[in-house]
């Protein structure tokens, strides 16, 4: 496994995709949500290509809106929707601030809900014990 993983726990699967982000590290052995500053960064992104859309130019916008704890977007694009590990580095660069994880270091991994169900053994994306269950699945050890 790589050290840096950005995992998408997906509660639904509908019209609209709402997913959970989380950062997974071998390296500092962490798990965390990372949804609401990933959005964050996404929304400066997206400003960007806003501007060079205005020019006449084309630019790559990833459609992703924060509500209630989750990224929202459309199904249609594959379950991350343009959020891809090329444009990762194009995120970080136009990101306002630095984010608390390596995002450029990082491949991306996507859990449907059902995945989440049987594989993460949680009910949801906000089960009480679904950090502990990526711990287990990425193998991230406990710090005693």
């Amino acid at each position: 496994m790589e050290n840096h993983v950005l995992v998408g726990c997906i509660q639904t699967l509908n019209k609209v995709i709402r997913t959970r982000f989380f950062y997974v590290s071998k390296e500092t052995n962490e798990v965390k949500d990372v949804t609401l500053e990933l959005c964050n960064a996404i929304e400066n992104f997206n400003d960007h290509a806003r501007k060079i859309r205005d020019t006449g130019e084309y630019a790559m916008f990833i459609p992703y809106d924060f509500k209630d704890g989750l990224a929202e977007y459309s199904f249609g694009c594959g379950l991350s929707h343009y959020l891809q590990r090329n444009e990762f580095e194009n995120i970080i660069t136009r990101s306002q601030k630095e984010l608390s994880f390596p995002l450029e270091k990082c491949r991306i991994s996507m859990y449907t809900p059902d995945d989440v169900k049987h594989i993460l053994s949680c009910q949801g994306v906000f089960d009480m014990n679904i950090t502990q269950s990526l711990k287990e699945r990425f193998g991230i050890k406990e710090i005693a």
